[in-house]
C-alpha cells in the first residue's frame, strides 16, 4: 500500500482548487449570459480589424432664392426665400397687400424664381388682368393666356422657350405689344418676325 507524502497532498490540493475555479468561472459565464438574454457582449475594439464608424444622414435641403417684391405691398424690398416658395409667400413676407393693391390681378400660386421681381399692380394702373379662357382666338395664340402646349405650336418656340415665356409672364405681367416678347431670353427680332402674325394680346 502506497503512503501519500506531503508533496502528494499538495499536488492534489492544487489540482482540486483549479477544478473548483474552472467550475466557478463556467458558472459565472452562464449566469452573465442569462442576464443579457443570451447575447454575448463584445467590448469595443475586440474582434474587429477596423473601428466602427457612425453613418451620417445626408439631408438634401432646398436652396435659397432672392426675390424683389414691389408695387402694392406694405414693405417693398428684396427678400430671401427657400426654393419652392410662391407669390403668396412673397406678399406675406412684404407685409401683405396695401390699400392700393389690385389683388385680383395677382396669381398667388405662381412659383418664385431666383433673381426675379414680383410686382403687385396698383389700382388705376393700365393693367390687363389674366383671363381663364383658352389661349387661342380665331386660330391665333393669345400670348398672355396660352398654355405651354399652345405656345410650342408657334414656329421657333420649343419647350424651353415656351417655359421661359410662362415664367416671364408670371414674373413681369402680361405682354402689351409684340416687342415686349423680346424681353424673354432666347427670343430675338427674327423669332418675333416669325410669330407676330400668329399671336394676339
Amino acid at each position: 500500500m502506497r503512503i501519500f507524502s506531503f508533496r502528494d497532498y499538495g499536488f492534489y490540493m492544487v489540482l482540486g482548487l483549479l477544478i473548483i475555479a474552472g467550475i466557478g468561472y463556467r458558472g459565472y459565464q452562464s449566469w452573465a449570459a442569462s442576464q443579457t438574454g443570451g447575447v454575448e457582449i463584445i467590448k469595443a475594439g475586440e474582434g474587429f480589424d477596423e473601428p466602427l464608424q457612425e453613418a451620417e444622414e445626408i439631408i438634401d435641403e432646398p436652396g435659397e432664392i432672392v426675390i424683389h417684391v414691389a408695387g402694392g405691398v406694405n414693405y417693398p424690398g428684396v427678400y430671401s426665400f427657400r426654393e419652392g416658395a410662391r407669390v403668396v409667400d412673397a406678399v406675406e413676407k412684404a407685409g401683405g397687400f396695401n390699400d392700393e393693391a389690385l389683388q385680383e390681378g395677382v396669381n398667388l400660386a405662381a412659383l418664385l424664381y431666383d433673381g426675379s421681381q414680383v410686382y403687385i399692380p396698383l389700382e388705376g394702373e393700365d393693367y390687363i388682368p389674366p383671363v381663364e379662357t383658352s389661349g387661342s382666338s380665331n386660330g391665333k395664340i393669345n400670348i398672355n393666356t396660352a398654355s405651354q402646349e399652345e405656345l410650342e405650336k408657334l414656329p421657333g418656340i420649343g419647350p424651353a422657350r415656351a417655359g421661359a415665356i410662362l415664367r416671364d409672364r408670371e414674373e413681369n405681367g402680361p405682354y402689351r405689344s409684340p416687342e415686349e416678347i423680346t424681353r424673354v431670353s432666347g427670343i430675338g427680332e427674327k423669332t418675333l418676325e416669325n410669330i407676330k402674325d400668329m399671336i394676339v394680346f
